[in-house]
């Protein structure tokens, strides 16, 4: 399992709202953390 991974299991413990946010965005092709 990558740490990537990792980190999206533990974000959807704790905030999984905010997760599904983020998981749209990067839906978005091209999509890169810290990318405007």
């Amino acid at each position: 399992m990558s740490l990537e991974q990792q980190l999206i299991e533990r974000l959807q413990t704790l905030a999984p709202s905010h997760l599904e946010v983020i998981n749209e965005s990067a839906g978005h092709g091209g999509y890169f953390p810290g990318k405007e």
